[in-house]
């Protein structure tokens, strides 16, 4: 007798293994995202006198900056970390 295999909601199989260079990517353009959209934030709630950047010669004055640095920021930051979910999603499916 044939005896045949049904799998139901409750047998799962394991996830199949990511390659290094994915979950890296995926980390860092999370990061990358995350930051932009903080740095962002901060260019267009920031007070005018208050500095952005990574120190020293590399930063700047909110007041110096135009308004479509930070929207572009937030922009860019969102698009970034859309992309990691819907990355993470696919993978999980």
């Amino acid at each position: 007798m044939a005896t045949h295999h049904v799998s139901g909601p409750d047998q799962t199989s394991p996830p199949a293994p990511v390659a290094p260079w994915r979950s890296f990517a995926e980390w860092f353009v999370g990061v990358f995202g995350a930051f932009s959209v903080f740095m962002g934030g901060f260019i267009l709630l920031g007070g005018d006198d208050q500095y952005v950047g990574f120190g020293n010669e590399y930063s700047w004055r909110v007041g110096d900056l135009s308004v479509w640095w930070g929207v572009g920021l937030i922009a860019g930051g969102v698009l970034a970390l859309l992309l990691v979910f819907a990355s993470v999603r696919q993978r999980k499916r």
